[in-house]
């Protein structure tokens, strides 16, 4: 029944594109241009997933910026933590780019692997992308400093993380996962990073740390179409840690 499901999956994405197809939403990861996007997240986020590539707001937002500010240029290989399959796809087909995917679960990427310690080389990559990846970490210290070390001289890791006003709030001792989702935004998460703070802690890994707001240079009209989180706040920052 599994396998059925992973055949027709493709057909059915394929179908629901046709079916909401239009002009007011766009996807800059796949293409497609529809009436409208579908409903994610609890609690519910309307018009917040393409219904062709899966995208959410936070993707999107991430491969108009990693396009804008030509974060690639130059990079030979890239390690990919949690791989999303929209973003997935378009950087495997990124021309000479050594495309490294990984995930702690067996089976979701090439590579299972534990961030907090990475079986590569130091200095193995150009550039690493983790994206809402390290809340889910115990000891996100190392995790930062196996990603430092996993970086050539000069090399970038291309970070967002949920975001909340203030400084991080974090507590080992929160083990109930109903106590989780009520401190931490999720039942798997082990805190909530502080839009104040974040850069800081990866400055202590070793990084020098650029705070950038993807919707800049976009017009109201584009980041409506394109479906983008409202960034007045400053909670859904791209943080690009370079190893100098």
């Amino acid at each position: 029944m599994h396998s059925l499901k992973n055949l027709l999956r493709p057909a059915w994405f394929a179908l629901r594109g046709f079916w909401l197809r239009g002009s007011a939403r766009r996807c800059p990861l796949c293409g497609g241009s529809f009436r409208r996007f579908l409903p994610k997240g609890e609690p519910r986020r309307e018009e917040a997933m393409c219904p062709r590539c899966l995208s959410l707001e936070r993707h999107r937002s991430l491969w108009l910026l990693l396009g804008r500010e030509r974060v690639l240029d130059g990079a030979e290989s890239l390690l990919h933590f949690a791989p999303e399959p929209g973003i997935r796809a378009r950087l495997a087909a990124v021309p000479g780019l050594r495309y490294v995917t990984a995930d702690i679960a067996p089976g979701r990427a090439a590579t299972a692997m534990d961030m907090t310690r990475l079986a590569f080389r130091e200095g193995t990559f150009d550039r690493v992308l983790c994206s809402h990846v390290l809340e889910h970490v115990g000891d996100d210290a190392l995790a930062m400093r196996e990603l430092h070390r996993s970086l050539r001289p000069g090399g970038i890791a291309i970070l967002q993380v949920p975001l909340k006003v203030g400084e991080t709030d974090e507590d080992p001792s929160v083990l109930d996962p109903a106590e989780r989702l009520r401190r931490f935004g999720q039942e798997d998460h082990v805190r909530f990073y502080g839009r104040d703070d974040f850069a800081r802690r990866l400055e202590k890994a070793g990084f020098r740390v650029t705070c950038l707001d993807p919707t800049a240079g976009l017009t109201e009209k584009e980041v409506d179409a394109f479906r983008l989180l409202d960034s007045e706040a400053g909670l859904d920052r791209v943080f690009l840690a370079r190893r100098a």
